[in-house]
């Protein structure tokens, strides 16, 4: 199998499992309106909405470094080096605050904390 091809496969399964897995129950007896984990389902569903959040967090912040190799490209081409350096630093801040920022949500969806009994 190609890597094409399982990469494909991998984004199919992690988009239809994404319906199931990203829901939450929030504990009726809570005052607050924060979500919470009751039970091994409900864990079982967290932990796989944070594997894919980790996966969304990885797919932008490619897509992001896909986008600084393009500009850095394209100064090269039109201003030289020096353009295309100040590019490529300019792409690594946007690719390293997509990732911050990614793994930060991931991190939310880590610690959804168990319901009180």
């Amino acid at each position: 199998m190609s890597t094409y091809t399982h990469a494909v496969n991998i984004l199919l399964a992690v988009a239809a499992l994404s319906g199931t897995a990203a829901c939450h129950h929030k504990d009726k007896d809570a005052k607050s309106a924060a979500p919470c984990r009751r039970d091994t389902e409900d864990d079982i569903k967290n932990a796989g909405a944070t594997g894919i959040e980790g996966v969304k967090t990885g797919a932008r912040t490619t897509a992001e470094a896909g986008r600084m190799v393009g500009r850095t490209t394209a100064g090269l081409v039109t201003g030289g080096t020096n353009e295309a350096g100040k590019r490529w630093d300019e792409g690594k801040e946007d690719v390293s605050d997509t990732a911050h920022s990614g793994g930060a949500k991931t991190s939310d969806q880590a610690s959804v904390p168990r319901c009180n009994p």
